[in-house]
């Protein structure tokens, strides 16, 4: 490289031609700009014009720069399209006098000239029908299209975003075309229609000042030329070209005939490759002579290099001169300590050499001892995969060779943002390599920028329960008015029992297109939250037809204001985005919107100064189309949005670490470990779908930008930029069977070049195929000849480990032999007995073994989450008949519909009408017969207590008489009721006291939920004290030992037994047992007593009713029949009252 730094001395300014350098090395052609750079210019205070194509590489070149000459100042960095601009502009010292000729602005005029067309679209005249297209094409959307409802102009919207970024590109590849279209006599419907009315579109524009395209501007400088002057500049460098529009390259041409232009180009290969072609271009000649004298080439190179041939071809119709040719650097040539080049520097070097070694060109394949770690393609079975095997091979790299640092690797992607949540659970945990993203879409990274598009997706939804509470997730709403995190629990029950699901009030439901019914809307919720604020809740009281919801008081009542001043602010607002207004008033509104509710800090300062620089940017090139027409929400929204979400944030690409991106133009910048991740076969290269009235597409030329063809050139760009490693991962095995997914076209073309062209001695793995799970064993053995390499995860080391010491037994769940001591059990003084509760021993037998597993072992299982549903009922479950018959059976008097309909828990409309006649009928029933029951008796509160087996049991019945204790319920008289009510019963019964002690329950019939009935259990004095001794014994042991008893199962056992009048006998049994079985689980619905979280934990290997043994071993069968057999001979009809 030592000729690169004489090339000054063969160098001419002024030759008034191109200056190209070619190198296929990106350090070589810095090197080349480092001494274009020492040369100074005439003007010491004129800045040096460097052009590029990514923030990545301009802080890449501005680095290296600085690292040679200590710094890097007094240089402009510019995109090309920005340097053509200035460079159009010079001497252009006047107003500006017409409008940009950019996509942002033409989007407005192209608004503007279609509102006009729409308008005028019922007048006659045959300069209208040009526009029949288009015009159809708009109607046939208006309050049809789902994304344009009620003609809210949505669809044009997007057509005149898709046609203001065409004409832009129009005027970029095809500026001759915007040329002719200029001629107003050019928009002929006897030509192509889909010419026709784009160029009638474009004339139109053309009247409305949007006369200077880029094409008209290069014509004119192409005629009279630009002066040094009013260039101000003396020399401009085009740095990392790999190819660029015709017309810039015209431009720049004829501004070299003024001043000092230089490319440096990144050329992929020394020898002239403008006329190779691939496989498939090639079989596309239908000459046979012609195709024989086509040359291949490198298949690679031919095969991806499109745009950069193409480029070099067009660079050939210009005149240039190499003030030094010789930059290019074989990466095969051996090094100073005779080191053999590696597989990724031969495929390099067969490159740059364009050697084709597949058998149809001079060169035989080379040979290689082994499958080196220069080039390995990963195939894995998720994307999750994908990141941990990435991330295991960059560390066996980081410590095998310690020259090589973090910031020496990019990984690079077709789409960032769906990698992205893999790459930080990976990335950012265990054994931590410094990264960082790049790329990401600002709405991805900015907190305030994602809750102002929250705001605007709200107005355009039905303002769903956790719809509106999820803005406060945001810290910059909730910080507006004081809110905590610690508060939204508070906040989301209290909506909840205030009965709010969706819709601001009745009017805004009327808008949606449904029954403007006032109950579960925002308004309903926070008007009972202010009343229950300001008198207490008593049931069935109303204010003004609305029923007061008491939840918070005292100084917890400020959390009410804070919310509700959140939420009128929050409605406010949304009422003002209605209706149409012009782009200045939208912004204005859009601007208040943000100010009232997003608080500004040091903290968010960049984020809301980027939204109100976003809303100016949207008001100032809506004026400068002059653009005055109004627009619906849904134009505004959608506009906001797409500025919002499609800046990029490149600001951490190069931070010292190892970077994520996208894989993008220009990205060419040398690394010395290059990752490819996400290379699926239907990812990449990306299927760009262009518009069908895209005249590019239809008519393409060289030069043209196609998608499908860069791609496919960044992944020849990503191979060459590689110094030391090259790596790709893909989705290459389906997860669900293991069956192959081919890879990417260009990775499978690769990996049939090398197969074809480089012979290993030794057997290797070129595409490694990695397990489904990190804690295979092969990560951990010492052979890997495979190429997958070694796992570095110690949570995957252990689980191998555990693995390969093969599956133990799994234990039962606890000795029963071995009993364990309560943790809760409190020693009673001495002297004094040991008082239960009755409530204790209700809680224990409704589930011994959940109060084994939580009192005794502590053990408490996470319940599964609840799905609250955010709509109104359209009926009623049956938690909420319970407690809405509960309401009415306990209320004083009979409640009205008015007043069970202010409380929003009923369906709307007729049949919340039906639903409340159904239950207040039943509720009826049952309060019918309890008063028939209590008529005339006055009704008190006992207190029991007995004295059994050396304990003492206490409690409270709270509804007797004289000569019963009495029970009602809305509920069915199911077996865990039956069982409270019978050991309250037995406690009746041991309790010194002058009486009552027989026991009355009311509700609904077990067996019928629709009857009503009354059942009793009669005085059993002489009994009672065996009873309660048996249900205190097995109390004491269920404290220290697991008891097998479920109510209702026990209950369908039991019942069906004793109903034989023969337990004894074994087909009674048998038929009891299946009779159970059918309780303990429905397969059918999901539901019994196998489903308990405790139950579900004890019989994780095993199930109750496996088998006879079994069932018989556990002590299910005993239980039932001891602790239930008694409760059911003394169950019987109260004979007192009429069902």
């Amino acid at each position: 490289m030592c000729g690169v730094y004489r090339f000054v001395t063969l160098f001419e300014k002024d030759t008034g031609l191109l200056n190209l350098f070619k190198s296929n090395r990106m350090e070589n052609l810095v090197k080349a700009l480092g001494e274009v750079l020492h040369r100074p210019l005439d003007d010491p205070m004129m800045p040096e014009w460097i052009g590029v194509q990514s923030q990545g590489m301009k802080q890449w070149v501005s680095t290296t720069l600085a690292r040679r000459f200590g710094i890097c100042a007094n240089i402009r960095f510019s995109f090309l399209k920005d340097m053509v601009e200035q460079i159009l502009n010079a001497g252009n010292n006047g107003p500006e006098t017409h409008k940009p000729f950019t996509d942002k602005v033409l989007l407005y005029g192209l608004m503007d000239t279609l509102n006009d067309l729409e308008a005028a679209a019922g007048e006659d005249g045959g300069e209208r029908e040009v526009f029949s297209p288009i015009l159809s094409y708009l109607a046939e959307g208006t309050g049809s299209d789902p994304g344009d409802s009620g003609g809210s102009g949505l669809r044009q919207y997007q057509v005149c975003d898709r046609l203001a970024r065409l004409f832009d590109d129009y005027q970029v590849y095809r500026p001759d075309m915007l040329s002719q279209w200029q001629i107003p006599e050019y928009a002929d419907p006897n030509r192509d229609p889909q010419v026709s009315w784009q160029a009638g579109l474009f004339s139109e524009l053309v009247k409305q000042g949007f006369d200077q395209c880029l094409g008209h501007r290069i014509k004119a400088i192409m005629e009279k030329g630009v002066e040094t002057g009013d260039l101000l500049c003396e020399r401009i460098n085009l740095f990392g070209i790999s190819s660029m529009p015709p017309a810039f390259l015209e431009v720049f041409s004829r501004v070299a005939q003024t001043a000092e232009v230089n490319l440096f180009l990144l050329t992929p290969s020394r020898e002239f490759f403008g006329y190779i072609r691939s496989d498939k271009e090639q079989s596309r000649i239908a000459d046979r002579e012609e195709r024989r004298l086509q040359e291949a080439g490198n298949p690679i190179l031919a095969s991806m290099g499109k745009p950069s041939r193409e480029f070099h071809l067009l660079c050939e119709d210009h005149l240039y001169h190499e003030p030094f040719p010789d930059l290019f650097e074989d990466p095969a040539s051996k090094s100073a300590s005779g080191r053999d080049a590696t597989l990724l520097e031969q495929i390099q070097s067969d490159i740059l050499n364009l050697v084709d070694r597949t058998g149809q060109g001079d060169h035989d394949p080379v040979t290689f001892d082994r499958v080196d770690d220069s080039f390995r393609i990963h195939a894995c079975h998720t994307p999750l995969r994908e990141a941990e095997a990435l991330k295991d091979q960059l560390l066996c790299q980081l410590a095998r060779e310690p020259d090589v640092q973090p910031h020496d690797i990019i990984v690079m992607m077709p789409d960032i943002e769906s990698y992205s949540p893999y790459i930080e659970a990976v990335f950012g945990t265990g054994d931590q390599i410094p990264y960082t993203i790049a790329d990401r879409v600002l709405a991805s990274e900015y907190e305030l920028v994602a809750a102002v598009l929250k705001i605007l997706k709200l107005k355009q939804g039905r303002f769903e329960l956790l719809e509106v509470l999820d803005l406060l997730e945001s810290r910059d709403i909730a910080g507006r008015f004081g809110i905590l995190p610690s508060d939204m629990e508070s906040i989301e029950s209290m909506c909840r029992k205030a009965g709010i699901f969706w819709g601001r009030d009745a009017d805004h439901r009327k808008q949606t297109g449904l029954p403007g019914d006032h109950e579960n809307t925002w308004a309903f919720g926070l008007q009972r939250l202010m009343l229950g604020l300001a008198m207490p809740e008593r049931q069935g009281d109303l204010v003004l037809g609305m029923a007061p919801c008491a939840f918070l008081e005292g100084l917890e009542a400020d959390l009410l204001g804070r919310f509700a001043a959140f939420c009128h602010t929050l409605f406010d607002h949304m009422d003002r985005l209605a209706g149409p207004h012009t782009m200045i008033e939208w912004c204005d509104i859009l601007l208040r919107l943000v100010s009232a509710m997003v608080i500004r800090n040091t903290d968010n300062e960049a984020q809301y100064t980027f939204v109100i620089r976003t809303l100016d940017g949207i008001r100032d090139q809506s004026a400068q189309a002059g653009f005055k027409k109004a627009v619906n929400f849904e134009v505004m929204a959608a506009i906001l949005e797409k500025e919002l979400s499609r800046t990029l944030s490149s600001s951490r690409f190069m931070a010292g670490k190892v970077t994520f991106c996208n894989i993008m133009p220009m990205r060419s910048i040398p690394f010395k470990v290059v990752a490819l991740m996400g290379m699926n076969e239907t990812d990449f290269p990306r299927k760009g779908i262009r518009d069908s009235f895209d005249l590019i597409k239809a008519h393409p030329r060289p030069g043209d930008k196609v998608d499908r063809e860069e791609d496919r050139n960044l992944f020849l760009e990503a191979l060459l930029s590689a110094r030391r490693s090259f790596r790709v991962t893909y989705t290459g095995m389906d997860i669900r069977d293991n069956s192959p997914i081919p890879a990417s076209p260009v990775v499978t073309e690769l990996v049939d070049m090398i197969h074809a062209g480089y012979l290993v001695r030794e057997p290797g793995h070129l595409v490694v195929e990695h397990p489904l799970h990190g804690f295979n064993e092969r990560y951990f053995s010492d052979d890997h000849a495979d190429g997958i390499g070694r796992s570095y995860s110690r949570n995957a080391y252990d689980m191998a480990l555990r693995l390969r010491q093969g599956t133990a037994p799994v234990p039962s769940f606890l000795d029963p032999s071995e009993p364990v001591a309560d943790s809760t059990d409190k020693v009673a003084p001495e002297g004094e007995k040991e008082t239960i509760s009755i409530d204790t021993l209700v809680r224990f037998f409704n589930s011994p073994l959940a109060w084994f597993m939580k009192h005794t072992l502590g053990l408490v299982p996470m319940a599964e989450e609840n799905r609250k549903e955010d709509r109104e009922p359209d009926r009623l479950d049956g938690l909420g008949a319970y407690a809405l018959g509960t309401l009415m059976t306990d209320h004083e008097a009979p409640l009205r519909f008015e007043q069970i309909k202010a409380l929003g828990v009923l369906p709307h409309g007729q049949k919340g009408v039906l639903e409340y006649e159904e239950i207040s009928g039943m509720a009826g029933k049952v309060v019918r017969i309890s008063e028939n029951i209590r008529a005339g008796k006055p009704i008190s509160l006992l207190r029991l207590n007995a004295e059994i087996e050396g304990y003492r049991i206490t409690g409270v019945l709270p509804q007797t008489s004289p000569d019963e204790a009495f029970w009602l319920t809305y509920g069915r008289l199911s077996p865990k009721r039956l069982l409270n009510y019978w050991i309250h019963h037995l406690v009746l019964n041991c309790s010194s006291h002058d009486g009552p002690f027989q026991t009355v329950m009311v509700g609904r019939s077990p067996d019928d939920p629709s009857r009503a009935v009354s059942l009793s259990f009669p005085d059993i004095r002489p009994q009672a004290g065996a009873y309660l001794a048996y249900l205190i014994q097995r109390f004491t042991e269920g404290r220290t030992s697991p008891m097998i008893f479920f109510p209702a199962t026990s209950w369908a056992y039991t019942n069906r037994l004793m109903k034989t009048g023969d337990p004894e006998s074994t087909d009674n049994q048998r038929r009891a047992v299946q009779a159970a079985s059918k309780i303990w689980y429905d397969p059918f619905r999901g539901t019994g007593d196998k489903t308990d979280r405790y139950a579900a934990i004890y019989f994780r290997q095993t199930d109750l009713f496996d088998s006879a043994d079994d069932l018989t071993q556990s002590g299910f069968l005993k239980n039932s029949m001891e602790i239930l057999g008694p409760l059911m001979s003394h169950l019987a009809e109260f004979s007192g009252a009429e069902s």
